[in-house]
This record gives C-alpha cells, structure tokens and sequence, in this order.
C-alpha cells in the first residue's frame, strides 16, 4: 500500500461541535480506543475502535488536562530482529 507520505490517519478539530474528526484512509488500519489510558477521552470519543471513513467524536475534546502524550504505535508485523 502507497500512501504518499501520508500516515492515513489525520485527526482535526470539528468547530461547530468542538469534539474531533478522526479520518482513516486505508480499510485496514484501525484506531484502538478500548486500551487503558488511551486519548479517547481528549478526542471526545468512548471506548470504541475506530475504522477506515470519517468518524465524528460524540463529545467534545478535552485537551485543557493534558500535559504530555505518548504515542504508540503498532505498525510493523511478523518482523525479526
């Protein structure tokens, strides 16, 4: 899969709502929102995992509380060192 550069997944700020927007791309990658202590909460969503379309946040975002974030991604498979 060729993305250009881009991640295919790109999360913005829905203004009229002030929750967030988070757009997948590829029908394979998915935003796993059910781990513990994960920014489901900051991006206004739930427990869920999110799929390939343009998923809307039910509530808004809450990055006022936030001091640091730690990313974690899970983007290599069946790879040996």
């Amino acid at each position: 899969m060729q993305l250009n550069g881009d991640s295919g997944i790109k999360i913005t700020i829905n203004y009229r709502t002030l929750g967030s927007v988070v757009n997948i791309t590829p029908v394979t990658y998915q935003v796993d929102f059910t781990v513990a202590n994960s920014l489901a909460q900051t991006l206004g969503f739930g427990s869920v995992i999110l799929s390939q379309g343009y998923n809307i946040s039910p509530n808004i975002v809450k990055v006022l509380t936030v001091n640091s974030t730690i990313v974690n991604c899970n983007i290599v498979g069946n790879s040996y060192l």
